[in-house]
């Protein structure tokens, strides 16, 4: 059961609590309060419990719609910045994938909302958010402000505050390797509806039987870079946006389907090699470990890089560590 730490649920989270905090404080006040029957409270007439004091509520159609601009307003301006005290939370197993697709919900209205701010566009009428491809979008925002740390930061922490995530606090700051992966982590659900290694392993068992196998390396790289150009829940990607992915995605992710050998014959191998098999596997999973150190692959050998990745699967085998090596491009049945 997943442990979700750093601060309290947001706002889209928080509606039961609030509720039950709200009952609580009615029955203190009603346990606390002595009714004077012999001074019946007069109609008009402001009565205080307390030190808070009741007025008449407002009834014209007006006055609400002037509360509700107001509750906007201050929503907009706050949403982005409020700190949330310290506490953790124990999701039950069951609870896990429906609470990640409503994080998920709740980051993409965070980002709407951010770059509508961003371009001065929200509807001051009705504080409605424009409709457009946010995928497109972000990464626009991404690469203008890829010398900003503030900016960027200020966009991280709304992929974090839905995840009750460290960085999502005032005050807490994470690093750029930190930064990439959860950037990462949110394009992939954009583009793909989930992670690289899921849709990886799924589109493989469910490509066994077509004529072109995806087990094939070049069959398969040309299959997930067609992708980038398919329909995502937000459109189609723009050229900056499937670059943008295929540099620092895709380079983070799945960095075998990057590499660009510069022996030939060592990339003639390589477009012959099948997924199924262990070198595969270990490949991956020494490419992954190099390119996340800085490493340069073009100038490599094959099997220095699978070497690394054997050497890696039996450092985490003698630190009891799970290695970075999605099983099912190893030994798919």
């Amino acid at each position: 059961m997943p442990t979700i730490g750093s601060t309290l649920p947001p706002s889209w989270l928080s509606p039961t609590a609030d509720l039950l905090q709200h009952n609580k404080n009615n029955i203190e006040n009603t346990a606390g309060d002595k009714v004077d029957l012999d001074n019946p409270i007069q109609p008009g007439k402001k009565t205080s419990l307390d030190t808070a004091e009741y007025e008449e509520p407002a009834t014209s159609a007006e006055s609400s719609r002037n509360i509700a601009f107001e509750q906007a307003d201050n929503s907009t301006n706050t949403l982005l910045m409020k700190p949330t005290p310290q506490v953790n939370i124990t999701l039950p197993a069951s609870e896990t994938t429906f609470f990640y697709q409503l994080a998920y919900r709740e980051q993409n209205r965070l980002l709407h909302l951010l770059l509508a701010q961003e371009n001065d566009s929200v509807n001051q009428q009705n504080k409605s958010l424009p409709v457009g491809n946010l995928v497109n979008d972000v990464i626009d925002y991404l690469t203008k402000y890829k010398n900003d740390e503030e900016k960027i930061a200020i966009l991280i922490k709304q992929l974090l505050i839905p995840l009750n995530e460290y960085g999502s606090g005032e005050g807490e700051k994470i690093s750029p390797e930190r930064q990439q992966a959860i950037i990462a982590d949110w394009l992939q659900l954009a583009v793909l509806g989930m992670s690289s290694d899921r849709w990886c392993a799924k589109q493989l068992t469910e490509n066994k039987s077509k004529p072109i196998s995806l087990l094939n390396y070049a069959n398969f790289k040309k299959y997930y870079l067609d992708k980038l150009n398919s329909k995502t829940e937000f459109g189609y990607l723009s050229a900056e946006a499937k670059s943008y992915y295929q540099q620092n995605i895709l380079h983070r992710v799945m960095p075998t389907l990057m590499l660009q050998l510069n022996i030939p014959l060592e990339d003639e191998r390589l477009q012959n090699m099948t997924l199924d098999q262990p070198e595969w596997g270990y490949l991956h999973a020494g490419a992954m470990l190099m390119e996340e150190n800085g490493t340069k692959l073009d100038q490599m050998l094959l099997d220095d890089i699978i070497t690394i990745g054997m050497y890696w699967k039996v450092f985490c085998r003698q630190e009891k560590r799970q290695p970075n090596i999605p099983t099912i491009l190893i030994y798919l049945p």
